[in-house]
């Protein structure tokens, strides 16, 4: 498993996966090939509501999202439109909210200059509406804070009414939250900021956040709540925190600070109970009461998506459908509706597990492709429960190996899955206890798919875990700094090429701390080290690695700050395009595509290595078929539905099929192209702050080095958490002088040998 997927879904609790299994809820009966969906198994249709489409600019050239609210019986919808001046500038605009019915479709269209007319729309600022004692109010700022009546099947408003503040030294609202009869107001106040609590209209709480934020801007990401308190979640300068308003004590305060992310929204029920979103459903009393696997929609697109309310025949999440080349805004709301009888009645369940976090919308797309097409089979997808127990460290061994143990148990068990995404992440699963050989069954034509990243992929003839996509990490330069036909550098040229091209700065500084480019080089060789279950990191090879790796790597990467958080100044971009190299993941096209303009003839490289090879491809996703499956045929279409063009072309990273790859290059361009354009020629942007975003114009010749790139891949790296999470401790001592190379080695080897041993 690659780094960034670990630390991504380690820092992304929202993906994870609750407690609760996601097949407790089929009751059918049980037959040889396996369960049998019963009609009486609950069944959710599902609806997406987009907000491009339901929100229209008008006589706006733009409208901006700024999002969504539930009240009562009511979807509202926040946006902001503008149009551009003659010479591309941003004119005052207006504030919209959308009112929708629970089935998402508009009833209504409410503007500021609907509530304080056109010559004061410019001084008026919508801030969100409350339902108050049964009435919808919308609230303003407009010279202060102010709310208006708002009949929500016309939109139409009442008279304006002043809201009195406590201290009257309020400078200018920020923005509003809402949790049921709550509206959380920051403004600022002075030099900070402060915090106003009204209830039912009236002002409740004025609170001085000094103590808590010298920021110069508040925001709030995400509120949620219960009987007893009020949790929000608040972006500012110094990072995410969490706050809190106790109802009981009519007090707020911040009870944490630079969390990475934070959890699943919940919300009161149409019953009065608590409901939460827990990754794969929406939950309440620690009981499943809507599992998006019972559902026809993208799986990961819900998993990712937010609770906004839940009503007795329906739950509505609203979440963000951009891919990951677009630049333009997708909200989109998820209206999922109980139906009276499950479609998929009489169909045999196959299971599915994911390691880890829930799999990614390729996939998810797939497997609805695959289920809809299919009338005897429905593939039902959990990820590993154990993943998200609180005592879980995946930088543990004894913690980590006590999950892998137990996720090899439940594959093992006579209710096991019968295919495995991620199957290469859990160490001693491959093998034909565990898994099948697919490489007799999935031969890849070489002409449409990279088929040496399959056989990189295969271990002693055998294929237990196919790739679906993957990304590669490298240097890119211009070919005029380095010799012709060279794919990689020796760790001497490298020191060259840095101490002469880049003149003292070495690109991997600005990606790898010391132990994660230990790491990465470990693992882009793994097959070096071990070999038929021998362990072997006492020659040459690694020695040098070690040594390199020590002399010439920082603790941590210089983008990251002193809590290892990667950083960017706003100029980070367009200083980073001037410089001779960059190391970079391959990961998101654009990223990659961003860097190359600058360039005369960009080339990609591999990282250094003794031998000086060229690029070494981490997958990302994979496919496998335990043992135990009983219904082979069937997965095996899935398999082939997943690496079809179509499905392929949703990859988040460098898909298999080659059409999908030259595919999402060319989308990758042509959208960084119009954006540029649209900056450029519509909003006035100069090409110095067009510069400071990362963006040019791409030569379309450029397609041609990515495409390049993929066919030029000179192995497969395999991250092997249980032996990476030894290296990194042991590593440890060895960098802070502890301890030299010779019982650096001695005690990793002996180390990853048993662990070795123990996966048999």
């Amino acid at each position: 498993m690659n780094t960034r997927k670990i630390i991504a879904s380690f820092l992304t609790p929202l993906m994870l996966i609750g407690s609760a299994f996601a097949f407790a809820g089929c009751k059918g009966k049980s037959t040889g090939e396996g369960q049998i969906i019963s009609k009486d198994d609950p069944w959710f249709t599902t609806k997406e509501v987009h907000f491009n489409d339901i929100c229209d600019a008008g006589d706006y050239s733009e409208i901006a999202f700024e999002g969504f609210q539930f009240e009562g019986d009511y979807i509202l919808v926040n946006c902001e439109a503008h149009n551009f001046s003659d010479e591309g500038y941003i004119t005052i605009g207006d504030y919209i909210t959308c009112i929708l019915d629970q089935d998402g479709e508009l009833i209504s269209r409410l503007s500021s200059t609907d509530i304080v007319g056109e010559s004061d729309k410019a001084f008026t600022t919508l801030l969100g509406c409350i339902a108050e004692n049964g009435d919808l109010y919308c609230y303003l700022n407009h010279g202060g804070l102010c709310k208006a009546k708002i009949d929500p099947e016309t939109g139409k408003p009442g008279s304006v009414e002043k809201v009195e503040l406590g201290s009257g030294n309020i400078s200018y609202i920020e923005c509003m939250s809402v949790y049921g009869d709550y509206g959380f107001i920051f403004a600022e106040s002075g030099s900070s900021y402060e915090v106003l609590v009204i209830k039912d209209g009236e002002l409740v709480l004025e609170k001085d956040l000094k103590s808590e934020f010298a920021t110069d801007y508040v925001y709030v990401s995400g509120i949620s709540g219960n009987d007893s308190k009020v949790t929000l979640y608040i972006s500012y300068s110094g990072g995410l925190a969490e706050c809190e308003y106790d109802i009981k004590s009519n007090d707020f305060k911040k009870v944490g600070d630079s969390i990475f992310s934070r959890p699943g929204n919940v919300v009161q029920g149409f019953d009065g109970r608590y409901y939460s979103d827990e990754g794969d459903g929406v939950y309440v009393d620690g009981e499943p009461f809507c599992l998006f696997g019972d559902s026809d929609g993208n799986l990961k697109r819900l998993s990712d998506a937010k609770l906004g309310s839940v009503m007795e025949d329906r739950v509505i999440l609203y979440g963000d459908a951009s891919d990951t080349i677009s630049l333009d805004q997708d909200p989109v709301l998820y209206i999922l509706v109980k139906q009276a009888e499950n479609p998929n009645a009489g169909k045999t369940l196959i299971k599915a597990y994911s390691s880890y976090s829930m799999v990614d919308e390729m996939i998810a797309e797939g497997i609805k492709q695959f289920n809809a097409g299919s009338d005897k089979y429905y593939i039902r997808t959990q990820a590993d429960d154990a993943y998200n127990d609180p005592d879980f460290d995946m930088f543990d061994s004894e913690s980590y190996q006590k999950y892998e143990d137990e996720f090899k148990l439940k594959v093992l068990s006579d209710d096991g899955p019968d295919i495995i995404f991620n199957a290469d992440n859990i160490s001693g699963l491959e093998n034909d206890n565990c898994l099948i050989d697919l490489s007799k069954d999935i031969k890849l034509d070489p002409d449409k798919y990279y088929a040496t990243v399959e056989e990189c992929a295969v271990t002693n003839g055998k294929l237990y875990s196919l790739p679906l996509n993957f990304y590669f990490e490298g240097i890119i330069t211009d070919k005029s700094y380095v010799k012709e036909g060279t794919k990689g550098f020796t760790f001497d040229e490298y020191e060259e090429f840095v101490s002469t091209t880049c003149n003292g700065e070495n690109p991997l500084c600005e990606e790898y701390s010391k132990e994660d480019l230990l790491v990465h080089f470990v693992c882009s060789s793994y097959n070096s080290w071990i070999k038929d279950g021998k362990v072997d990191f006492d020659h040459d090879e690694f020695r040098k690695m070690a040594s390199y790796t020590k002399d010439n790597i920082p603790d941590q990467a210089n983008l990251e700050d002193e809590n290892g958080v990667v950083t960017f100044d706003d100029g980070y971009l367009m200083n980073q395009a001037k410089k001779k190299a960059s190391c970079m993941s391959v990961y998101d096209l654009s990223f990659l595509i961003r860097f190359m303009p600058d360039m005369k003839d960009p080339v990609l490289l591999g990282l250094p290595s003794t031998e000086g090879k060229g690029l070494t491809a981490h997958i990302e996703t994979t496919v496998s078929l335990t043992a135990s499956c009983k219904n082979k045929d069937a997965c095996l279409e899935l398999i082939n539905i997943l690496l079809s063009p179509e499905i392929q072309k949703l990859s988040s990273c460098s898909p298999m099929n080659k059409e999908a790859a030259e595919y999402l290059i060319d989308k990758t361009i042509s959208a960084l192209n119009a954006e540029y354009e649209k900056r450029r020629d519509q909003m006035g942007y100069t090409n110095e702050m067009l510069g400071m975003m990362g963006l040019s114009e791409v030569p379309y010749e450029l397609r041609k080095v990515y495409l390049d790139a993929l066919e030029n891949i000179d192995g497969v790296g395999h991250y092997d958490l249980s032996v990476t999470t030894i290296l990194r401790e042991e590593s440890r001592a060895y960098f802070s002088g502890q301890k030299d190379i010779d019982s650096f080695i001695g005690n990793l080897e002996n180390r990853v040998q048993t662990v070795i041993n123990e996966q048999g």
